[in-house]
């Protein structure tokens, strides 16, 4: 996969996830707090950061297999 394919999958996947997330909170009347404390903030990134991390070493397997 090269490149500009990598990303362009990384761009749908990010607003596939987003579509349905936004759907999930919208049928369960969910509203978005703007007041999310800062040790939570942090939480979230570092979730965030590590599953993307999982994500590129998993793509990183996939490329060299299929070499």
């Amino acid at each position: 996969m090269s490149k500009g394919q990598e990303n362009d999958f990384s761009n749908l996947s990010k607003s596939l996830a987003d579509l349905m997330v936004s759907d999930v909170f919208e049928r369960n009347k969910v509203v978005i707090r703007k007041d999310i404390p800062e040790e939570q903030k942090q939480k979230i990134r570092r979730l965030v950061q590590d599953l993307q991390e999982q994500v590129d070493a998993f793509l990183q397997v996939e490329k060299k297999e299929k070499k």
